[in-house]
C-alpha cells in the first residue's frame, strides 16, 4: 500500500466539515476522494495541540474522528511534551502504547514514528 501525505485546508468526513487537520494520510487507493476536499475517512490524522486547541483536539475532534471512522488518530502536545495514539477497534478508539521509542502505524504500511526524535523537537520549542 502507498500513502501520500496531504496538507488539507479543510476536509469533509462523512459529510461533517472539519477545520484543517494538521496532517492527513489518505491511502493511495482513496486518492480519487481528494479534490477540493477530502470525503470519507482518512487512514490517519495527526493533530499538533496548541494551548487554545487542547480541549477541541482531545475531546471534540477525537469523538468526531472516531464516529466517522478515521482508523488512527495521533495527538502530539509539544507544550505538555506528550503523544497519545488511538486506533479504531470495533468502532471505538483504543489508546495504543508505543513499543519503546517507536510507533508503527497499523494503517500506513512501513510508516514508523521515531518518538525520541519527536521528543527532541519538544526541547527546541
Amino acid at each position: 500500500m502507498q500513502a501520500y501525505p496531504i496538507m488539507a485546508a479543510a476536509s469533509t468526513i462523512s459529510d461533517v466539515p472539519f477545520l484543517s487537520p494538521d496532517i492527513v494520510f489518505l491511502r493511495a487507493e482513496h486518492a480519487a476522494r481528494c479534490r477540493e476536499r477530502i470525503t470519507g475517512p482518512p487512514a490517519l490524522i495527526v493533530e499538533v495541540v496548541s494551548n487554545t486547541s487542547r480541549q477541541y483536539d482531545n475531546v471534540t475532534k477525537k469523538a468526531d474522528y472516531e464516529r466517522c471512522g478515521v482508523a488512527e488518530y495521533w495527538i502530539i502536545d509539544p507544550e505538555r511534551q506528550t503523544m497519545t495514539f488511538y486506533r479504531l477497534h470495533e468502532g471505538r478508539y483504543v489508546e495504543v502504547a508505543p513499543e519503546g521509542d517507536r510507533l508503527a502505524s497499523a494503517v500506513v504500511t512501513g510508516f514508523v514514528l521515531d518518538l525520541a526524535r519527536v521528543r527532541k523537537t519538544f526541547q527546541a520549542i
